[in-house]
C-alpha cells in the first residue's frame, strides 16, 4: 500500500479486497489473523459485505456443468 494512505484507509481497502476475494493466499491468511483479534476490522468487513451483497441480487444462479463432478 502507498504511504499516502492512513492506517484506517489501508484497513478499509484491505477489508474491501478481502470481501471481494482479491487478496492472494498469504495476504488473506495475514488479514484473517488480524481479523480474529481486531473488532474495528471485523466491523469494516461487515460494512463491505452489507454494501456489496446487493450487487449479486440480479445475478441468476447457474448450475455447474455435469462434467465438473468427474
Amino acid at each position: 500500500m502507498s504511504d499516502a494512505f492512513t492506517k484506517d484507509e489501508e484497513d478499509r481497502v484491505l477489508a474491501a479486497e478481502y470481501v471481494l476475494r482479491l487478496l492472494d493466499t498469504d495476504e488473506e491468511r495475514a488479514f484473517e489473523a488480524r481479523l480474529a483479534e481486531d473488532r474495528a476490522l471485523e466491523t469494516e468487513v461487515a460494512h463491505w459485505v452489507y454494501h456489496l451483497a446487493p450487487l449479486s441480487d440480479d445475478v441468476a444462479p447457474v448450475a455447474p456443468p455435469a462434467a465438473l463432478k468427474d
